[in-house]
Parts: C-alpha cells; sequence; structure tokens
C-alpha cells in the first residue's frame, strides 16, 4: 500500500481521534491534543460523508462540549481548520471556538418552579418543587 503524505497525515489524524473517542467513552476529559484529533477527525468524516462547507462550520462547534475536555482547554483551542476536498475543488474550513460552553438560562416560575434552557440540545428541563421532574423538549 502506497499512501501520499496527506494520506499519512489522515490516517494519523483519525487514529489519534479513535483514541480520543474510546477515553472520552471511558469518561476521561480530554486533553488540548486529544480535543484536536476528535474534532479534526469528525470534521474530515463531516467532509467525507458529502457535507457543505456551510454545514460543517455549523456542526464543527457542536462535536465536543467544554465539559468534556479538561480546564483551560477551550481557550486552547481559538480554532482549528481543515482542508477538504468537494465538488468544486479543495478549501480550507476554519471553525471558530470549536468547544463552546453550553449556554444554559435559569427563569423561576410559578411556585418554586425553576425552568433551564439548555441551548446546545435545545431542550426545557422543569424542574417543580411539589416532587418530581419533568423534561420537555
Amino acid at each position: 500500500m502506497h499512501l501520499t503524505p496527506r494520506e499519512v497525515d489522515k490516517l494519523l489524524i483519525f487514529s489519534a481521534g479513535e483514541l480520543a473517542r474510546k477515553r472520552r467513552s471511558r469518561g476521561l476529559k480530554l486533553n488540548h491534543p486529544e480535543a484536536v484529533a476528535l474534532i479534526t477527525s469528525e470534521l474530515l468524516e463531516l467532509v467525507r460523508d458529502g457535507k457543505s462547507v456551510a454545514e460543517i462550520m455549523s456542526l464543527g462547534p457542536t462535536i465536543l462540549a467544554a465539559d468534556a475536555v479538561m480546564d483551560g482547554v477551550p481557550a486552547m483551542i481559538p480554532e482549528i481548520q481543515i482542508e477538504g476536498t468537494f465538488p468544486d475543488g479543495t478549501k480550507l474550513v476554519t471553525i471558530h471556538q470549536p468547544i463552546r460552553q453550553r449556554e444554559v438560562t435559569e427563569v423561576h416560575g410559578a411556585h418554586g418552579e425553576v425552568s433551564h434552557r439548555d441551548a446546545e440540545t435545545q431542550r426545557d428541563f422543569v424542574n417543580r418543587r411539589s416532587g418530581g421532574q419533568e423534561v420537555r423538549s
């Protein structure tokens, strides 16, 4: 098997991404190189799946949440760039702030009700004081 330098790079990124996925599945928080490898490998797979540049730029920041990485890692990765081959040619795709904090808003309702809105998952979480929890999406 003869691989070009670019193919060797993609294989290395994929291998590092797989290692990061295994560590994350064991509940470990990812460090800087693991986070970069996981996000990069996922972005390259999106290119391979035929996603557009706009779709990749939209999906990129949703791949890895800040609570899945070690403290300080999101600040260490201000952007990730990949080069992908699209139907209309090779393009450089930049994902700004690829690891974002979840935006959670809290609203106090009637009778002690507290509602949380998680912007990343688009779900409402409602906890009523009278007992029990209700999850709405």
